[in-house]
Protein backbone atom coordinates (compact mmCIF):
# COMPACT_ATOMS: atom_id res chain seq x y z
CA UNK A 1 0.00 0.00 0.00
CA UNK A 2 2.83 2.41 1.00
CA UNK A 3 3.81 2.12 -3.02
CA UNK A 4 1.13 4.27 -3.64
CA UNK A 5 1.97 6.99 -1.02
CA UNK A 6 3.70 10.23 -2.62
CA UNK A 7 4.96 12.49 -0.22
CA UNK A 8 6.81 15.64 -0.95
CA UNK A 9 8.83 18.80 0.98
CA UNK A 10 9.23 21.18 -1.39
CA UNK A 11 9.73 23.88 1.28
CA UNK A 12 13.13 24.47 0.01
CA UNK A 13 12.25 25.75 -3.14
CA UNK A 14 11.18 29.10 -3.47
CA UNK A 15 7.82 30.22 -3.63
CA UNK A 16 7.35 30.87 -7.25
CA UNK A 17 7.98 27.45 -7.89
CA UNK A 18 5.82 25.60 -5.60
CA UNK A 19 2.72 25.63 -8.07
CA UNK A 20 4.91 24.27 -11.16
CA UNK A 21 6.78 21.91 -8.88
CA UNK A 22 3.25 20.32 -7.67
CA UNK A 23 1.57 20.41 -11.14
CA UNK A 24 4.38 17.91 -12.01
CA UNK A 25 4.24 15.84 -9.43
CA UNK A 26 0.37 15.16 -10.22
CA UNK A 27 1.88 14.58 -13.75
CA UNK A 28 4.18 12.21 -12.52
CA UNK A 29 1.42 10.05 -10.67
CA UNK A 30 -1.05 9.91 -12.93
CA UNK A 31 1.64 8.31 -15.28
CA UNK A 32 3.17 5.99 -13.02
CA UNK A 33 -0.38 5.03 -11.20
CA UNK A 34 -2.65 5.85 -14.08
CA UNK A 35 -5.01 8.40 -11.16
CA UNK A 36 -4.80 10.14 -8.37
CA UNK A 37 -6.53 9.04 -5.33
CA UNK A 38 -6.18 11.88 -2.87
CA UNK A 39 -4.22 14.96 -2.77
CA UNK A 40 -3.34 16.86 1.41
CA UNK A 41 -1.64 19.78 0.83
CA UNK A 42 -0.23 20.69 4.25
CA UNK A 43 -1.09 24.01 3.97
CA UNK A 44 -1.96 26.33 1.44
CA UNK A 45 -0.95 29.21 2.86
CA UNK A 46 2.72 28.29 2.17
CA UNK A 47 1.78 28.94 -1.45
CA UNK A 48 1.41 32.53 -1.21
CA UNK A 49 3.34 35.58 0.31
CA UNK A 50 0.44 37.06 1.98
CA UNK A 51 -3.07 35.47 2.95
CA UNK A 52 -4.74 38.96 3.56
CA UNK A 53 -4.12 39.38 -0.19
CA UNK A 54 -7.25 39.08 -2.19
CA UNK A 55 -5.85 38.38 -5.88
CA UNK A 56 -3.47 35.69 -4.44
CA UNK A 57 -5.45 34.14 -2.33
CA UNK A 58 -8.11 34.15 -5.31
CA UNK A 59 -5.43 32.73 -7.31
CA UNK A 60 -3.90 29.86 -5.55
CA UNK A 61 -7.54 28.68 -4.46
CA UNK A 62 -8.67 28.79 -8.36
CA UNK A 63 -5.71 26.54 -9.06
CA UNK A 64 -6.59 23.83 -6.77
CA UNK A 65 -9.56 23.91 -8.14
CA UNK A 66 -8.70 23.33 -11.54
CA UNK A 67 -5.94 20.30 -10.04
CA UNK A 68 -9.10 19.12 -8.66
CA UNK A 69 -10.91 18.94 -11.75
CA UNK A 70 -8.35 18.18 -14.25
CA UNK A 71 -7.44 14.88 -12.29
CA UNK A 72 -10.70 14.15 -10.89
CA UNK A 73 -9.28 13.90 -7.48
CA UNK A 74 -10.57 15.34 -4.01
CA UNK A 75 -8.10 17.67 -2.60
CA UNK A 76 -7.67 18.44 1.31
CA UNK A 77 -5.69 21.75 1.91
CA UNK A 78 -4.44 22.87 5.67
CA UNK A 79 -5.66 26.14 6.62
CA UNK A 80 -4.62 27.58 10.10
CA UNK A 81 -7.40 29.64 12.23
CA UNK A 82 -6.95 33.10 14.03
CA UNK A 83 -5.48 33.17 17.69
CA UNK A 84 -8.22 32.20 19.64
CA UNK A 85 -10.63 32.08 17.14
CA UNK A 86 -12.76 29.52 15.17
CA UNK A 87 -12.06 31.93 11.81
CA UNK A 88 -9.54 30.80 8.84
CA UNK A 89 -6.87 33.10 8.66
CA UNK A 90 -7.38 35.86 6.53
CA UNK A 91 -9.18 36.40 2.46
CA UNK A 92 -7.20 33.24 2.05
CA UNK A 93 -9.26 31.21 4.78
CA UNK A 94 -12.39 33.01 3.84
CA UNK A 95 -12.03 32.08 0.17
CA UNK A 96 -11.53 28.73 1.09
CA UNK A 97 -14.34 28.74 3.01
CA UNK A 98 -16.57 30.10 0.18
CA UNK A 99 -15.25 27.30 -2.66
CA UNK A 100 -15.02 24.13 -0.20
CA UNK A 101 -17.42 21.13 -0.45
CA UNK A 102 -16.94 20.77 3.18
CA UNK A 103 -14.66 22.39 6.18
CA UNK A 104 -13.65 19.83 9.06
CA UNK A 105 -12.20 21.74 12.10
CA UNK A 106 -9.73 19.82 14.60
CA UNK A 107 -10.24 21.06 17.63
CA UNK A 108 -8.18 19.94 21.59
CA UNK A 109 -9.74 18.98 24.61
CA UNK A 110 -6.81 18.15 27.35
CA UNK A 111 -4.47 15.79 25.13
CA UNK A 112 -7.15 14.62 23.17
CA UNK A 113 -7.82 16.05 19.76
CA UNK A 114 -10.93 15.65 17.42
CA UNK A 115 -12.61 16.28 13.66
CA UNK A 116 -15.31 18.61 14.61
CA UNK A 117 -17.44 19.36 10.86
CA UNK A 118 -17.95 23.30 10.54
CA UNK A 119 -19.34 23.06 7.16
CA UNK A 120 -20.65 20.31 5.14
CA UNK A 121 -22.53 20.69 1.51
CA UNK A 122 -23.40 17.82 0.53
CA UNK A 123 -24.20 16.31 4.79
CA UNK A 124 -25.47 16.79 7.58
CA UNK A 125 -23.44 17.69 10.36
CA UNK A 126 -24.99 14.45 12.34
CA UNK A 127 -23.26 12.17 9.48
CA UNK A 128 -20.10 12.98 10.21
CA UNK A 129 -18.51 11.36 13.74
CA UNK A 130 -16.54 13.57 15.80
CA UNK A 131 -13.03 11.53 15.46
CA UNK A 132 -10.97 11.46 17.62
CA UNK A 133 -6.89 11.46 18.25
CA UNK A 134 -3.93 11.32 20.30
CA UNK A 135 0.00 11.56 20.69
CA UNK A 136 1.10 8.00 21.29
CA UNK A 137 5.07 8.56 23.19
CA UNK A 138 5.76 5.09 22.61
CA UNK A 139 5.22 5.04 19.13
CA UNK A 140 6.12 8.50 18.18
CA UNK A 141 2.73 9.07 16.08
CA UNK A 142 -0.69 10.05 16.42
CA UNK A 143 -3.17 7.34 16.58
CA UNK A 144 -7.20 7.38 16.74
CA UNK A 145 -8.91 6.84 19.69
CA UNK A 146 -12.54 6.39 19.34
CA UNK A 147 -15.35 8.92 18.74
CA UNK A 148 -16.33 12.16 20.99
CA UNK A 149 -20.16 11.85 22.01
CA UNK A 150 -21.78 15.54 21.65
CA UNK A 151 -24.87 15.64 24.17
CA UNK A 152 -27.14 18.13 23.66
CA UNK A 153 -25.88 20.82 25.91
CA UNK A 154 -22.56 20.58 24.14
CA UNK A 155 -24.39 21.66 20.85
CA UNK A 156 -26.67 24.46 22.49
CA UNK A 157 -22.70 25.50 23.60
CA UNK A 158 -21.31 24.99 20.39
CA UNK A 159 -24.25 26.92 18.19
CA UNK A 160 -24.03 29.86 20.85
CA UNK A 161 -20.05 30.13 20.65
CA UNK A 162 -20.72 30.01 16.51
CA UNK A 163 -23.24 32.75 16.30
CA UNK A 164 -21.42 35.11 18.63
CA UNK A 165 -18.38 34.36 16.02
CA UNK A 166 -20.32 35.01 12.89
CA UNK A 167 -21.70 38.21 15.44
CA UNK A 168 -17.77 39.32 15.56
CA UNK A 169 -16.69 39.05 12.58
CA UNK A 170 -20.77 40.86 10.87
CA UNK A 171 -20.46 43.54 13.39
CA UNK A 172 -16.90 43.87 14.07
CA UNK A 173 -15.40 48.15 15.00
CA UNK A 174 -18.71 48.77 15.83
CA UNK A 175 -20.25 48.30 12.04
CA UNK A 176 -23.50 48.82 11.95
CA UNK A 177 -26.04 47.38 9.16
CA UNK A 178 -29.54 47.30 7.89
CA UNK A 179 -30.97 43.93 7.57
CA UNK A 180 -30.49 43.16 3.32
CA UNK A 181 -26.63 44.56 4.25
CA UNK A 182 -26.66 42.16 7.69
CA UNK A 183 -27.65 39.02 5.50
CA UNK A 184 -24.93 39.68 2.46
CA UNK A 185 -22.50 40.19 5.55
CA UNK A 186 -23.53 37.19 7.06
CA UNK A 187 -23.62 35.30 3.70
CA UNK A 188 -19.41 36.55 3.07
CA UNK A 189 -18.52 35.65 6.65
CA UNK A 190 -19.75 32.44 7.02
CA UNK A 191 -19.87 31.55 3.42
CA UNK A 192 -24.04 30.37 3.54
CA UNK A 193 -26.75 30.74 1.65
CA UNK A 194 -29.60 33.57 1.37
CA UNK A 195 -31.87 31.05 3.46
CA UNK A 196 -29.12 30.00 6.30
CA UNK A 197 -28.17 33.90 6.03
CA UNK A 198 -31.37 34.54 7.52
CA UNK A 199 -31.67 31.92 9.98
CA UNK A 200 -28.50 32.96 11.30
CA UNK A 201 -30.15 36.81 11.58
CA UNK A 202 -33.10 35.60 13.57
CA UNK A 203 -30.93 33.50 16.06
CA UNK A 204 -28.87 36.25 16.57
CA UNK A 205 -31.87 38.42 17.29
CA UNK A 206 -33.77 35.66 19.29
CA UNK A 207 -30.28 35.67 21.73
CA UNK A 208 -30.02 39.66 21.81
CA UNK A 209 -27.07 39.57 19.97
CA UNK A 210 -27.73 42.09 18.06
CA UNK A 211 -30.14 44.98 18.15
CA UNK A 212 -31.99 47.75 15.92
CA UNK A 213 -31.49 51.36 16.17
CA UNK A 214 -33.15 54.10 16.12
CA UNK A 215 -31.82 54.84 12.66
CA UNK A 216 -32.84 50.90 11.61
CA UNK A 217 -29.28 50.02 11.19
CA UNK A 218 -28.75 46.81 13.30
CA UNK A 219 -25.28 46.42 15.23
CA UNK A 220 -23.63 44.75 17.49
CA UNK A 221 -25.66 44.12 21.54
CA UNK A 222 -22.69 45.03 23.91
CA UNK A 223 -24.67 45.65 26.70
Amino acid sequence: MRLYLLSYNIRALELTQYAEVTTNICEGALQRFNGIHLMVIDGIADFISDVNDAEQSTAIVKYFEELAIKYQTPIIVIVHTNPGSDKERGHLGSHCQRKCESLLMVKTEGNISFIEPKLLRMAGKANIPNIQFMYDKDRGYHIGCGVRSVNNNDKIVQRINRLSEICGDVFNGQKSYRYKEVIEQIMLKAGKSVYTAKCFFKELKAHKMIIKGEDNYWRANNN
